[in-house]
C-alpha cells in the first residue's frame, strides 16, 4: 500500500501555529534591531566604547605622579607571549549607557593601543597626598579606571576561596568593583615596591620612574599582580591571558618575570608635537 501523499499546495500539521510563530519571531527580530538590542549590534557597541582611544599622561621628567592616567606593561614573558598589558575584560552587561557600571574582571592583552580598557588612572589612598606629587616607592595608591566611560572602578582583590579564585589558575582573583560597593577599603589598595629584594628597603621612600620593571603588591594579602602566561583566556576581543595576585618566586625568593609590570606614560615626544602644532596654528 504506497504512502498517501499530497500536493505541494496542501497545508498540513500545525501549519497555521507555525506561520504565526515565524510572523512573531520576525517582528520581534526587527524590534530589537530597531532598538539596537541584536547580539551583533551590543557586540560592536561594545567593542567601539572598550576600545575608544585614551590619552596617557607625558611625563617631562620621567616620574610617575598622582592623577597620571598610565598603561600596566608586562614585556619579560616568554616569546611566544610577548608584551601585554592590564585590560578590563569587559563583557555584554558591564557597559551601560556607554559606560562600565558593573564590576567586570581583568586579564592581560597583547593590544598595547591605550584605550578605555586598558588605560588606568594611579590614585592617592591619603587625603593629604595632592594629585601632580611624584608616586614613591612603597605608598599605597588605588589603581582607577577612566572617569567618564571607565566608571572609575578600582582594581580589587581579596584572598582566594574554593568558591572564589581564578578560574585557570585557581589563585587570588583579581577585578575592577566600584568602590561603594564594598565594605572594606583595603581590598583596593596596592603599593609598588623596587623589583631586586636586596635593594628594596634602601629604595623605599624614592619616586617611581616609567618605563622600570616593578612589582605591584597587593596590601591586604601581600600577593603581588600577576600575569599568568600559562591560562589563556578567550574573551570579546580574542585570546588573552589570566590576571591573578600570585607571588612567582624563584630559589633565592626573587620575584620572577610573571611579577613585573611597568607604568608606560605617553612619549615625551608628544608633548613637543602638541606645542609645535599649536604654535603653528597661532602663527
Amino acid at each position: 500500500m504506497s504512502a498517501r501523499t499530497y500536493k505541494p499546495s496542501v497545508r498540513v500539521g500545525n501549519w497555521n501555529e507555525e506561520l504565526c510563530l515565524e510572523e512573531e519571531k520576525l517582528k520581534d527580530f526587527l524590534l530589537k534591531k530597531e532598538n539596537g538590542q541584536l547580539y551583533t549590534q551590543k557586540t560592536c557597541f561594545l567593542k567601539d566604547t572598550a576600545l575608544c582611544k585614551v590619552d596617557l599622561n607625558v611625563s617631562s621628567d620621567g616620574l610617575i605622579r598622582y592623577g597620571d592616567t598610565i598603561m600596566l606593561i608586562s614585556d619579560c614573558l616568554r616569546a611566544d607571549v610577548g608584551s601585554v598589558c592590564l585590560a578590563a575584560n569587559i563583557t555584554d552587561g558591564s557597559v551601560d549607557n556607554g559606560r562600565l557600571h558593573v564590576s567586570c574582571g581583568v586579564s592581560a592583552s597583547r593590544s598595547l593601543e591605550p584605550c578605555m580598557r586598558n588605560a588606568f588612572v594611579v590614585t592617592p589612598v591619603q587625603e593629604d597626598i595632592q594629585l601632580g606629587l611624584p608616586l614613591r616607592y612603597g605608598e599605597h595608591i588605588l589603581l582607577s579606571s577612566t572617569c567618564g566611560t571607565g566608571g572609575n572602578l578600582k582594581l580589587y582583590s581579596e584572598p582566594a576561596t574554593f568558591l572564589n579564585s581564578a578560574k585557570r589558575s585557581r589563585h587570588q582573583m583579581v577585578s575592577l568593583v566600584d568602590e561603594a560597593s564594598l565594605s572594606s577599603a583595603s581590598s583596593t589598595r596596592w603599593k609598588v615596591v623596587f623589583k631586586d629584594p636586596a635593594w628594596r628597603i634602601e629604595m623605599e621612600g624614592t619616586a617611581v620612574k616609567a618605563g622600570e620593571n616593578v612589582i605591584i603588591t597587593h596590601v591586604q594579602t601581600n600577593h603581588n599582580l600577576c600575569v599568568e602566561d600559562k591560562c589563556a583566556v578567550m574573551t570579546l576581543f580574542g585570546q588573552e591571558y589570566e590576571v591573578s595576585a600570585h607571588s612567582y618566586l624563584n630559589s633565592h625568593k626573587v620575584e620572577l618575570s610573571q611579577n613585573h609590570w611597568i607604568f608606560r606614560t605617553a612619549p615625551a615626544d608628544k608633548q613637543t608635537t602638541e606645542v609645535s602644532d599649536g604654535n603653528s596654528k597661532h602663527n
